[in-house]
């Protein structure tokens, strides 16, 4: 059955990804050799994924896993030059508060090697990363107000949009159960939240083992993109998209609303991967996409312009 599912994925990417995203009204595709492999086994999955860097040649991320045992990585550097050459080292997560199951990673803004991972439970990491000695050390840890009843959170950002820093997390949702987007301003230096407020987000596609949110990201002008999945176990097949699902706007000088339009913009979509996480790449050049496949590992894939 998994020889099958395999060879059936991998017949339906060709397929399907030819699915464009497009930036600056241009179109962009994917196939499916363009993937960057990372890893070949569930320990290398890529649930959550942050930009370190960016420059012509070379685009550096760290990426957490949802690994869970006490002895498996937490996270880890992929790094990207070129067009096909790519290069994954794991991180050392310095300290006794380990966590288990991160679902997502972001860049705290304006903060030089700073990062926040988050758990499905919503527990927040804030994290400072040695890349000279292949570390992450925890400076503190806390959680994210608004918890639901057996919620499962796979999506934190942290963006400062105007003269706030919005924090922004997502309950996945679940096939019927919507994804619930919260959102609030977050003060760094306190962890304080000021109040919290969600919207209900449920994707047109994929339309089977969805889960409506896998990721979320805010650019600095307020736009909202997510990831949503197929996941029918643990060897596939796998389906994805990405789409915008709203906007962010100030109703006065400190005060955010969301706005979502009546249906969302899907940009991308792919069969035989399974997005858990993506990230922005600079200047509204394309984003970056990583996939936790479970039994068939991960990759990424970066979806640029053509110029």
């Amino acid at each position: 059955m998994l020889k099958f599912n395999i060879m059936t994925a991998r017949f339906i990417s060709v397929l399907v990804l030819s699915a464009a995203l497009f930036f600056n009204a241009r179109a962009v595709y994917a196939n499916y050799s363009d993937w960057h492999v990372i890893g070949k086994d569930r320990q290398a999955n890529i649930s959550g994924m942050a930009m370190i860097e960016q420059t012509e040649r070379r685009t550096s991320f760290i990426v957490v896993h949802d690994n869970k045992k006490k002895k498996q990585s937490r996270a880890g550097i992929v790094v990207i030059e070129g067009e096909k050459t790519s290069k994954f080292t794991t991180l050392d997560w310095l300290g006794n508060d380990v966590p288990d199951d991160l679902e997502a990673v972001t860049k705290i803004p304006e903060v030089t090697n700073g990062f926040m991972a988050f758990t499905s439970a919503g527990k927040v990491y804030q994290l400072e990363l040695d890349q000279k000695n292949n570390s992450l050390q925890v400076i503190k840890s806390f959680t994210v107000p608004s918890i639901p009843e057996n919620g499962n959170f796979e999506g934190f950002s942290l963006q400062r949009v105007g003269n706030v820093d919005l924090a922004v997390w997502a309950e996945r949702g679940e096939n019927a159960r919507p994804a619930t987007l919260f959102w609030s301003n977050f003060d760094l230096q306190t962890n304080a939240f000021t109040k919290v407020s969600s919207v209900s987000i449920k994707v047109p596609y994929p339309t089977a083992n969805v889960r409506h949110i896998s990721d979320v990201k805010v650019d600095p002008t307020g736009k909202v993109y997510i990831s949503s999945a197929a996941d029918p176990g643990d060897d596939g097949p796998f389906t994805s998209a990405i789409y915008l699902a709203g906007t962010f706007e100030f109703t006065n000088p400190s005060t955010l609303t969301f706005t979502s339009p009546a249906s969302l913009n899907q940009l991308f979509a792919v069969g035989n991967r399974k997005i858990e996480a993506f990230e922005l790449l600079s200047e509204a050049s394309g984003m970056v996409y990583g996939t936790d496949d479970e039994n068939l590992g991960s990759a990424v894939y970066l979806s640029k312009p053509k110029k």
